[in-house]
């Protein structure tokens, strides 16, 4: 005997797979195959999660003829992307495992939407289902990945060649996967600012390492520096040079080519030494 609830239900069904696009949203017709199936008392193919809808090439009723645009793996990957930072934060990216999106078959869409399905209590594995709408037919692709988690570090907005000092002007902010820190990593400008590359250049908005940077010397073995010699009734100035590399406030050797001795003498600057009342003297 024919029951009026299924007649009822296989009208509905046949409705919402024969009604334009202009007249049924893929997101009603998502919502009503989980209620078909709830109805049937089978367990939903579709996970009860908030969904959002991506759409493009939408027409109204007097263009519903002309063709629809193609959606590329890029922008499929795009939106699930940008669902994932909308709900989790935008420190997290993911890496797509290999899925494949078939031309034919998918070359008329018209719409689709995205929606999370499962992510571990790690948050570093991901899959979603995509629910395309082809001439009123729903097709669902499952796409997984790994997320992987995202830092904000200095980097530099231009090449820097060994020799050029790295002023703040260069430095700008790049996010990378976490996996690429250590405790070498530079996190922070102050760790950029004032140094040179170790040798070579070093390239844009790339991350950077200890290894990869020397604080520029304000002093440079066998240049010419200015020594300041300084007591209460005696103050003179000449030049040596320096017998080795220093910093700010390093003591470093340096030679008084008039005498031919060896000085002992404090950095203060770049290439300017002081001498003081006591320093040590040697015979070269």
């Amino acid at each position: 005997m024919i029951n009026l609830r299924n007649i009822i239900g296989f009208l509905f069904v046949a409705t919402v797979f024969s009604y334009p696009l202009s007249a049924l949203t893929l997101t009603e017709i998502v919502s009503a195959t989980k209620e078909e199936a709830a109805e049937k008392r089978e367990p939903s193919p579709l996970p009860e999660k908030t969904s959002s809808v991506a759409q493009t090439g939408l027409v109204s009723k007097a263009e519903k003829s002309a063709p629809f645009s193609f959606f590329t793996k890029k922008e499929v990957e795009a939106k699930v992307q940008h669902e994932i930072q909308k709900s989790y934060g935008d420190d997290l990216t993911v890496k797509f495992a290999s899925w494949h999106l078939p031309g034919k078959e998918f070359k008329n869409v018209s719409q689709f939407i995205v929606e999370t399905i499962e992510i571990n209590e790690q948050h570093t594995k991901i899959a979603a289902l995509v629910h395309f709408q082809i001439k009123g037919v729903l097709k669902t692709l499952k796409i997984r990945g790994r997320l992987e988690h995202m830092i904000n570090v200095p980097t530099l907005n231009r090449p820097v060649y060994y020799g050029e000092t790295i002023t703040k002007d260069d430095i700008s902010w790049t996010k990378i996967p976490g996996y690429k820190s250590n405790r070498f990593l530079i996190t922070a400008p102050e760790g950029l600012i004032g140094h040179q590359p170790r040798r070579g250049f070093l390239k844009v908005d790339a991350p950077l390492y200890q290894r990869d940077l020397e604080k520029v010397k304000d002093i440079e073995k066998g240049s010419i520096v200015t020594v300041h010699y300084k007591t209460d009734k005696l103050e003179l100035v000449t030049k040596a040079r320096a017998l080795e590399h220093g910093y700010k406030g390093d003591t470093v050797r340096i030679l008084n080519q008039d005498t031919n001795k060896i000085l002992q003498g404090s950095v203060i600057d770049v290439n300017t030494i002081s001498l003081t009342p006591d320093y040590k003297q040697d015979t070269q």
